[in-house]
């Protein structure tokens, strides 16, 4: 025996060259010496261990083996052997005890063998070849490097031991987890040990005196550690070394989150499908059928296949929820025998593992434009009056396990039978039953049964309940049991049954649980009562505020008018009505904001009610911590849905039509992913394997992202909860019209030039002044904040951007930067940051020199290019004359808009006195210059007056008196041209080269800013628009929407989305041009901006543009995108913080001068035709006091008079040509008024001012048409004119709600020139207007005489 332990001891040095297992380097090792530890001390002797009971092997799991290399026989092992031959369980293959093996002692001069390799450096990226870098922080400032020689001699690495392997499994063996056996091979250096596991649920593992010798199951991590470190393969397992094959926990399925969410199965299309679920009943079968087949009652809009085949997925998860094993558990197949057994994630095996029921909804996950929400009006009506499954709801208030609730109706309080009566006695005060486990004294036991005593004396003077009628019975069945019947049924109004039905509304009641009652304060001064929950069939539908107009349009494009009831609730004025009322409606709309607004309210409705279903519409904001979240978590429902095409950031389906630079990848799903949808699993959905966030964590992210394992466990869990088809699958639907995507490249105008070379030697200025190490460094992460407001403002430059204190900063950056570059500090600068401060100095020496660029910066508004006007109106307006702006004359958009306003109120009867063209000038400056006063001059409250003076509501249709221009005036001639931004004059040019088309205008960078010049802008240009944005915040941005996709191009030709704002969820179909003013970061954003246009319900092609400045920051922003993936997106949310844009910005590439001049397609005139100045027909609006006007009485209004008119001759009506170059408006179809900044909408035909930062318009935006009157060449009886004029005035005013054809108001004005005076036409009418135009004849007179000279345009409204 001695010289067999000497043979082993001379083979130690050859075995400890053997490599170690590979797997013990993935497991974290304990910090030892040099030296590899000596035997463990387990194996030290010392008390004699109790053997645990020993399953049969033939019982067990045979898993694998592990191998033990530089492990050996241990001395009492060989000695025991010598004595006694081990008892042979399994081939020849020993039963592995405490004392069987111990691991050989490596020399010192071995231990090399152990120490880590370090990895090579990665190799450099392309990009790093393109893009300049900046100088690194050790290279430039000689303060912070430190010296290469030390007197501290540098620490040796510490050598960490292997882990101790073969303890964890004898510990793991005697806690009845695994049994194991060995055999020494390879000349005594290694040992293999086979791997027997011992499922929790075998037979064995239940008898008492297998559990009583059993030791205390370790930790999770170590039973993990010792399975992961079992080797598969029959090769091995028959004690081949070399044969050993993948870790019984490998798992081969490394796909990431975004390949999981794209690989989730479509929605089974068949009968056979269904009729595999379990639990199936005839009648759910017959349902499910119907969904489809598209059999749906109630809705008129037939499904396609694959939305059919949602909807059954979905009401097959509410009426047939199926049981699952656990998602902990993974299930596995023995190499060695084919069994079939589960392990968990904490290293628990079992032959069956632990079963679930799954919640009763899920996350409907169609992609973007496809129709998720008919399929979500599709299910409500598929469950039209069912009442919610009570099965699974918990009845104590604290949650805890409780009995079943009981569905009651106030009709079921007065019956006499057992389980009513025992409900009805639960509301009244009781004695708590006793707590389980405690232990009560005999005093305790004795008076708690006299308190039971007193209790069933009280119950039994109680007056007995007399027996019920049958039609009692029946209404309490019909409700409790949702029988359907119809409550509009015309026999049931008024009688009392009907009265009956509509007051048993049914419910359940929560009460205190028994630990309630004795354990806390109120439980014991008796402050808990029963809490009644309404039991309603209706569905709880939350929505983006922006969305619920949206919403209410399916529902009336979907579904039959009547066949549901709905109440829609939007904003906080729309007060909750009774939870008694809410449960009589099919469905109830919410807004996000009326929604969160109850959060914290405990008594409110939606919290007594238990609803049938809850519908969150962009159901991603439920991964947040809101009070969305919060309220959705606690509300009583049996399904619920969360609705979303993106559930987190990085998942979006497959997209053919991506972003433009967008790389497309299959990584993708950070934590951040995997947390986000942990919240909707977990806080949202309910979901029982998740009941806490923390299970989802340890489940799925950290076994999925730590050690690449459950990848399919989660695909299991996506594919039955999300609810979303194969994009392959939706294209044979349906085909969308082609959309095609381009980047169009633009030059800088010479003052978006320099401004944006201004910003850019900021950054250049800072990086080298701060040699990138200072506090002050920009990039550094306490200067975050203004890092991201400086890259703001420089993306903005693309488009527009100045800021009144530019100037200023620029001249003390120049003076501060000539003083550091003189300063003894920039003697350590390198050449290069030299070059670089004197480089920054001179471009923004380059700007202040520059008198256009002053100009805008001072004005803070684009300029445009103005002919025509009168030089004296130019200095008065703030704009520069032709010698200052290079043969160009320049006037800021916000003074044009304060000139057209200012033009507006100098004209006006009661303020403008001018005979000619000079005196109108002259009137137009003295009013700008008393505007400025009254600016610049401090507000003092005036003195209230003593009595307030009553006021007349405006009638509708009534035409506000102007004074005409002079004759031949130089105003009606003066015109506009191009802007100081080129990305405007262009998008204006495309929206002039397409009049049939609708465009979105896209914006991320300060919309708010970008869109209040493009807006002024278009209002200067005629351009109608809508406004999605912060502007429009004051107004209903779902109405916008809705009005922009109604209206033809001719009445709203664009609409201005802020793509954070609008970027998801919009429908804006009614578009198909869209303009991206600036590339967006995040691709995901791109594609969802894209797909408010590109959708369902799209007739048209869709173009998308991309705009972008040359060899800018945007330029390079977007070569970047290309590069990086779905899970570079996901640490890098905004490009500053992306390295090599950093890089970029630092570099300071200035632009060069390009030459580009600004154009526009189309030259405009800046003055448009002035309403005709007549009196108005609608004086049969009566005057409405002031009073009345504050109750919000509406006005009287009488019926317009009639007219008869014959024919009088005059001569052929012009050719359009002669109507000169304003357009003649179609009139088949319904206006839409010009709404102001503060509505939404930009400006249309109406002469009233425009959009600007410090002003909006107030205009009605139910104001009507422009009607343009043709040009005649007689002159009419005025009088005759006025009463025809007023009759059609009347018909538009009576037309404009009930919408009558256009064709009807053109005809009345086509026959104004073919009619002449008949004393008989006039009536009483006659004599009511002579008083008026007696005292207005001349007024009269001058508008007669610019009817016939001019193309006069008519305005009608307010």
């Amino acid at each position: 025996m001695e010289q067999a332990s000497q043979r082993a001891h001379s083979r130690a040095p050859r075995a400890g060259l053997s490599t170690r297992s590979a797997e013990w380097d993935k497991y974290p090792e304990p910090e030892g010496s040099l030296t590899t530890p000596p035997l463990s001390p387990l194996l030290a002797p010392a008390s004699p261990r109790k053997s645990p009971f020993l399953v049969p092997l033939d019982r067990l799991v045979p898993a694998g083996v592990i191998v033990l290399e530089a492990h050996e026989l241990a001395p009492a092992s060989e000695s025991a052997l010598e004595l006694e031959p081990p008892q042979e369980d399994d081939q020849g293959w020993s039963r592995l005890t405490w004392t069987s093996l111990q691991p050989i002692v490596l020399p010192p001069e071995l231990e090399f063998l152990f120490a880590p390799i370090a990895p090579p450096p990665p190799p450099p990226s392309p990009l790093d070849l393109l893009l300049p870098l900046a100088p690194s922080p050790s290279s430039s400032s000689p303060k912070k490097r430190k010296s290469t020689a030390s007197s501290t001699p540098r620490k040796k690495p510490r050598i960490k031991a292997p882990p101790r392997l073969l303890d964890d499994l004898l510990a793991l063996q005697d806690a009845l987890v695994v049994r194991a056996t060995f055999r020494v091979v390879d000349d005594g250096s290694t040992a293999l040990v086979r791997v027997y596991l011992v499922p929790t649920d075998l037979d064995e593992r239940k008898l008492e005196r297998v559990e009583r010798t059993a030791k205390a199951r370790p930790a999770d991590s170590t039973v993990v550690r010792v399975l992961a470190a079992v080797r598969t393969g029959k090769a091995s397992w028959e004690g081949d070394v070399g044969g050993v094959g993948p870790s019984l926990l490998d798992d081969p399925d490394k796909r990431s989150l975004l390949e999981l969410y794209r690989s989730v199965p479509s929605p089974p299309s068949d009968l056979a499908t269904l009729q595999t679920l379990s639990d199936l009943t005839p009648t759910i079968l017959d349902r499910l059928e119907d969904a489809l087949a598209d059999s749906t009652l109630g809705l008129k809009t037939e499904l396609f296949p694959y939305q059919r085949a949602s909807l059954t997925k979905m009401l097959a998860r509410e009426l047939v929820p199926q049981r699952h094993p656990s998602p902990a558990y993974d299930l596995t197949h023995s190499s060695i025998d084919g069994r079939r057994f589960y392990v968990s994630v904490g290293g628990d095996v079992r032959l069956d593992p632990p079963t679930f029921e799954e919640p009763k909804g899920g996350v409907l996950a169609e992609e973007m434009g496809t129709g998720k929400t008919v399929i979500c009006l599709a299910l409500i009506l598929s469950t039209q009056g069912a009442l919610p499954s009570l099965s699974s709801v918990r009845t104590y208030l604290d949650g805890t396990p409780s009995p079943p609730p009981l569905i009651m109706t106030p009709m079921a309080l007065t019956l006499p039978f057992s389980s009513y009566h025992t409900e009805s006695l639960r509301g009244r005060p009781r004695v708590p039953p006793p707590l389980l486990g405690y232990e009560r004294s005999t005093v305790e036991i004795e008076e708690h049964a006299a308190l039971l005593l007193a209790q069933s004396l009280s119950d039994s003077l109680l007056p007995p309940k007399p027996f019920p009628s049958l039609r009692q019975l029946l209404v309490h069945l019909i409700k409790s049991r949702a029988v359907p019947y119809d409550p509009l049924d015309p026999r049931l109004e008024g009688s009392e049954l009907g009265a009956e039905l509509a007051q048993n509304t049914p419910f359940y009641s929560l009460y205190p649980s028994p630990e309630q009652l004795e354990r806390s304060r109120e439980g014991r001064k008796g402050s808990y009562g029963p809490v009644k929950i309404l039991v309603s069939t209706t569905s709880l539908v939350v929505v983006p505020t922006d969305l619920v107009r949206q919403w209410k349009g399916e529902l009336e494009k979907h579904v039959e008018e009547g066949q549901l009831k709905v109440l829609v609730l939007r904003t906080v004025k729309d007060k909750f009505p009774s939870p008694e009322e809410l449960v009589t409606y099919d469905a109830v709309i919410l807004s996000v904001v009326r929604f969160s607004d109850a959060a914290n309210d405990p008594e409110s409705p939606l919290r007594q009610i238990h609803w049938k279903r809850l519908f969150v519409d962009e159901g991603h904001a439920l991964s947040g911590a809101n009070q969305l979240r919060k309220l959705a978590e606690e509300l009583h429902c049996e399904c619920r849905w969360a609705i979303s095409g993106t559930p987190t950031t990085n998942l979006r389906g497959q997209d053919d039509e991506g972003a433009l630079f967008s790389r497309s990848s299959t990584s993708g799903g950070s934590e951040v992913d995997y947390q986000r949808l942990g919240e909707i699993y977990s806080r949202f959905l309910h979901h029982p394997a998740f009941s806490k966030p923390d299970l989802w964590r340890s489940v799925v992210t950290v076994p999925l992202l730590q050690d690449g394992r459950g990848a399919a466990r989660l695909a299991d869990i996506l594919g039955r909860s999300l609810v979303r088809n194969d994009p392959e699958r939706i294209k044979e639907a349906y085909t969308l019209p082609a959309l095609t995507t381009r980047v169009t490249y633009l030059d800088f105008l010479e003052e978006e030039r320099k401004t944006y070379n201004s910003l850019l030697a900021v950054f250049a200025v800072n990086s080298i002044q701060t040699q990138r190490v200072d506090q002050d460094y920009l990039f550094a992460p306490q200067n975050r904040k203004y890092l991201d407001e400086l890259t703001l403002n420089l993306g903005t430059s693309s488009v527009f951007f100045a800021a009144s204190t530019t100037y200023g900063r620029m001249w003390d950056a120049i003076k501060y930067s000539q003083e550091r570059l003189a300063s003894e500090k920039s003697a350590a600068w390198t050449p290069e940051d030299r070059l670089g401060q004197q480089k920054a100095i001179e471009v923004m020496q380059e700007a202040l020199a520059d008198r256009q660029w002053r100009h805008v910066m001072q004005s803070q508004s684009i300029a445009f290019d103005v002919s025509g006007l009168d030089p004296a109106l130019v200095k008065s307006y703030r704009g520069l004359s032709p010698l200052d702006a290079q043969d160009r004359t320049l006037v800021p958009s916000s003074q044009l808009v304060q000139l057209r306003t200012n033009l507006k109120e100098v004209r006006r009867p009661t303020v403008g006195a001018f005979e000619d063209e000079d005196e109108l000038v002259e009137e137009l400056i003295t009013f700008e210059e008393k505007r400025v006063r009254e600016i610049d001059t401090p507000a003092v409250e005036p003195d209230p007056p003593a009595t307030t003076p009553k006021r007349k509501r405006k009638a509708p249709g009534e035409v506000e008196r102007l004074l005409p221009l002079p004759e031949d005036s130089q105003l009606s001639k003066v015109e506009v041209g191009a802007t100081t931004s080129a990305k405007l004059n262009y998008v204006i040019a495309e929206v002039q080269r397409y009049p049939e088309d609708k465009f979105i205008v896209f914006s991320s960078t300060l919309s708010d800013l970008v869109f209040a010049q493009l807006s002024e802008a278009f209002d200067i240009v005629g351009i109608p628009h809508a406004i999605f944005a912060g502007h429009a915040r004051k107004r209903d941005r779902g109405a916008t929407a809705a009005e922009f996709n109604a209206s033809p191009a001719s009445k709203c030709r664009a609409i201005l989305v802020d793509a954070k704002m609008g970027g998801r969820g919009m429908q804006l179909a009614g578009a198909n041009r869209v303009i991206m003013l600036e590339p967006i970061w995040l691709p995901d954003l791109e594609v969802q901006a894209a797909k408010r246009a590109h959708r369902l319900g799209q007739t048209k092609p869709v173009d998308l543009q991309v705009l972008v400045i040359k060899n800018s920051y945007e330029d390079a922003l977007l070569m970047r995108r290309g590069q990086l993936g779905q899970a570079d997106f996901a640490k890098t949310k905004q490009p500053q913080r992306d390295s090599k844009l950093r890089d970029l910005l630092q570099a300071a590439e200035y632009l060069e001068p390009t030459g580009a001049t600004p154009d526009l397609a189309t030259r405009v005139k800046l003055i448009r035709p002035d309403p005709v100045s007549i009196e108005s027909a609608t004086r049969d609006f009566a005057e409405v006091t002031e009073e009345e006007e504050e109750a919000g009485a509406p006005p009287r209004k009488k019926t317009p008079p009639t007219f008869e008119y014959s024919y009088f001759e005059k001569s052929a009506p012009p050719k359009p040509e002669e109507s000169g170059s304003r357009e003649r408006l179609d009139l088949d179809t319904p206006q839409l008024g010009r709404l102001g900044a503060g509505d939404g909408l930009g400006a249309g035909g109406n002469e009233v001012q425009g959009l600007s930062k410090e002003r909006s318009s107030a205009v009605n935006p139910e104001s009507s048409s422009i009607i343009k009157a043709t040009r005649t060449e007689q002159y009419f009886h005025l009088q005759l004119q006025l009463a025809h004029l007023e009759r059609v005035l009347a018909l538009l005013a009576t037309s404009h709600e009930s919408q009558i054809e256009g064709r009807q108001v053109l005809g009345e004005i086509n026959a104004l020139p073919h009619c002449r005076a008949e004393e008989a036409a006039f009536s009483k009418r006659q004599a009511e207007l002579q008083a008026t135009f007696n005292t207005q004849q001349d007024l009269w007179q001058q508008a007669a005489d610019d009817l016939i000279n001019h193309s006069t345009s008519i305005s009608i409204g307010g």
